[in-house]
């Protein structure tokens, strides 16, 4: 079981805490501590459905083409951490059963990039930002 640091809002519902797989509720609102804006903090799984519902292509990009960049399957690379039912509910749990579904698939070939102890996360970032000059 993986835990992702994400906390609970304060007056919703609760993560028991209890031994593995039943250590969070399902549902339950969360914010990472330690970022910005609470509301601008979601979980992986929100993005996940909202990169998958309204498209990949970002503020920059979305000024640049005529339709959305849609997703049309999930490739899960070998030895990484995956439950398919998981992954369902957080694509199409808050959007019916009308929602379009995407063909979800696994690799053999191992993610090269999956999380390693002895990695360290780059400090740098680019960030574009488009302001009015009124």
């Amino acid at each position: 079981i993986y835990r992702t640091g994400a906390k609970s809002i304060p007056g919703g519902g609760q993560d028991s805490h209890l031994q593995g797989a039943e250590y969070h509720a399902l549902g339950v609102v969360r914010t990472k501590p330690g970022r910005g804006d609470p509301t601008l903090s979601v979980s992986c799984s929100d993005k996940l459905a909202k990169w998958y519902h309204l498209g990949i292509q970002g503020a920059l990009l979305s000024l640049l083409l005529v339709h959305p960049i849609y997703l049309s399957s999930f490739t899960i690379a070998n030895g990484t951490p995956f439950d398919e039912k998981s992954l369902l509910r957080a694509l199409y749990g808050r959007f019916g059963e009308d929602a379009e579904r995407a063909v979800i698939g696994r690799s053999s070939i191992n993610f090269s990039f999956a999380k390693d102890v002895s990695k360290r996360p780059c400090p740098a970032s680019i960030v574009w930002f488009k302001c009015s000059t009124g």
